[in-house]
């Protein structure tokens, strides 16, 4: 018998050509080496937060300060002038939704 008859030595010295005959991707990664437990197989994602953390402080200063000091305002009888009547708590709130003109 010649080596070009039997099939499985046919098959096993000629690379796969097919799809179907390609190794799957699961085999391909059994056969990658695992790396040892001290080595960094993955970049830290600290790195992303320090570059936008001048960015996400900004916002933070010019969104959410106002509105913490909106909503503290809407709680007290201030003008707009800066005169203060002192704190009435929600009445403004009471006010504005029983006050038949607003509807």
């Amino acid at each position: 018998m010649s080596s070009s008859a039997d099939p499985q030595t046919r098959e096993s010295a000629e690379p796969a050509t097919s799809i179907a005959q390609a190794p799957s991707r699961q085999a391909v990664a059994e056969r990658q080496p695992v790396a040892a437990a001290g080595d960094r197989t993955r970049r830290s994602g600290l790195g992303p937060w320090l570059l936008m953390s001048p960015a996400l402080t900004l916002l933070l200063v010019m969104t959410v300060v106002p509105a913490v000091h909106l909503f503290w305002s809407s709680l007290r009888n201030d003008t707009l002038l800066g005169g203060s009547g002192g704190f009435v708590g929600l009445d403004n709130y009471v006010n504005t939704l029983t006050d038949p003109g607003q509807r």
